[in-house]
């Protein structure tokens, strides 16, 4: 499907916003489904292990797309949402699209050393948010082989994330994601 079959299904952004609301994608079982379907196939043949998604739109998709391609789940949340011990997290401090500071966390212990991933967001417009979790699953010891997004906005510097296999039913540099 391309981006105008989505947007038809979504509500113009609300004054000072640029995208639309995500949830309305979810609403509708064949919207939803042809959206996993888009986020996933490409990713079909790709040699990997688990899917990791981060806090909160990307549990939705993700866990979409670990059952879809039937593989396990990673959620990378925020900051003190993980019931662990301190050294069974991996953390890291990042500023993100608004410009506050924020930390990720992720489970170590369920990372194994050189386990492959790819990694799920609902939008990537600076990409501080999906080049932290990147590291993030490298500092716990894994590595990630793609990125799966509803959209990328292209007017941030997201050329270091072109050596991973990204896929999107959105790419722009407007200002106007709708």
């Amino acid at each position: 499907m391309d981006w105008k079959y989505y947007r038809s299904h979504l509500q113009k952004p609300v004054r000072g916003k640029k995208k639309g609301e995500l949830t309305f994608l979810f609403h509708k079982a064949d919207v939803f489904k042809n959206l996993i379907n888009d986020l996933s196939k490409p990713f079909l043949k790709v040699q990997f292990d688990k899917v990791a998604c981060i806090d909160a739109m990307g549990f939705i998709l993700g866990a979409a797309i670990a059952s879809k391609l039937n593989k396990g789940l990673l959620p990378i949340r925020k900051s003190g949402s993980l019931a662990l011990r301190k050294k069974d997290l991996a953390q890291i401090t990042l500023v993100d699209y608004s410009g506050k500071r924020k930390t990720l966390e992720l489970n170590k212990t369920a990372v194994s050393k050189g386990e492959k991933f790819i990694l799920v967001d609902d939008w990537i417009e600076t990409g501080s948010q999906i080049k932290a979790a990147i590291k993030l699953i490298e500092k716990a010891g894994g590595k990630v082989v793609g990125i799966s997004c509803v959209g990328i906005d292209l007017k941030y510097d997201v050329k270091q994330l072109q050596k991973y296999k990204i896929v999107s039913v959105r790419q722009t540099a407007k200002d106007d994601w709708f």
